[in-house]
């Protein structure tokens, strides 16, 4: 008996396991593009190691699917899909620090930028690598988490960092707090805020933001009218939704956990 080879076995064998599922993910993507229309953008969500998923592997079936971005929380996220041989435009959805600007401009990540004095230091570091750094603008609708309001003092952030020279502003976008709540009132008030703030930036501006994205899992499913130019689905295309089922809307379990059983035991009540 090789005893080194079994211990070797014994080190790394767990009688449990976790069974991934990618054919089930397109599923999963395809139904998302059906949902919302051709001219719908979508942008893959594979934060925290794609839901635990592993984020190389789903990103890549997302993508065969038909999404057109993936989406990060941190720069580091971010980096490891660079480094994974992913060239598709990613979406860093959380604060990047200033120190990784620069990183991010020469692997063309795009950043989120929620106020005016971090667009000025990126504005000076994107012109002197020479470059323009593509960023999309976060506007807080409700959600209370980063984001500027969506007031006149948001509109003139906006404005400023439109007018920036090392800066693309590419996409503006928002959360919903509330959006797989029952009672949609809420979130279709953001909608609204939402709307009203693009319109009246674009009166101000003369200019449209191109990627403008509001809509997550249940966005996507419940509220049609929060699609706008890209949606952001999440726990959706893994196979979960709290809604997906009474609304007809067949998804698929990404993920399998499995166990041998190695015991049965039989006791009196």
């Amino acid at each position: 008996m090789d005893t080194n080879a079994t211990a070797k076995y014994m080190k790394v064998y767990r009688p449990s396991w976790v069974e991934v599922n990618l054919e089930n993910l397109k599923h999963n993507c395809r139904t998302v593009k059906q949902l919302v229309g051709e001219n719908v953008k979508i942008a893959a969500v594979v934060k925290a190691n794609g839901y635990g998923h592993g984020a190389v592997q789903v990103s890549k079936a997302c993508l065969e699917a038909g999404a057109d971005f993936l989406t990060v929380a941190v720069l580091s996220e971010a980096v490891e899909l660079r480094e994974a041989g992913f060239t598709c435009p990613i979406l860093i959805m959380g604060w990047t620090p200033i120190e990784g600007y620069a990183m991010a401009i020469e692997q063309e990540l795009r950043l989120t930028i929620y106020n005016q004095q971090e667009a000025e230091k990126l504005n000076r570091i994107a012109i002197a690598l020479g470059k323009r750094a593509k960023v999309h603008l976060k506007l807080d609708t409700g959600m209370s988490r980063l984001g500027f309001q969506a007031d006149e003092a948001g509109l003139a952030i906006a404005e400023a960092v439109l007018s920036m020279e090392g800066i693309e502003v590419e996409g503006l976008f928002s959360h919903l707090s509330k959006g797989d709540e029952y009672d949609k009132t809420f979130a279709q008030g953001q909608v609204q805020k939402f709307k009203s703030f693009m319109d009246e930036l674009k009166a101000r501006t003369g200019r449209r933001i191109p990627i403008c994205h509001l809509g997550a899992s249940a966005c996507i499913i419940d509220i049609p009218e929060g699609h706008f130019d890209m949606v952001r689905p999440g726990i959706v295309i893994y196979g979960y939704s709290s809604c997906a089922k009474e609304m007809g809307i067949e998804l698929k379990p990404v993920m399998e956990f499995s166990s041998q059983i190695v015991a049965i035991k039989h006791f009196k009540k």
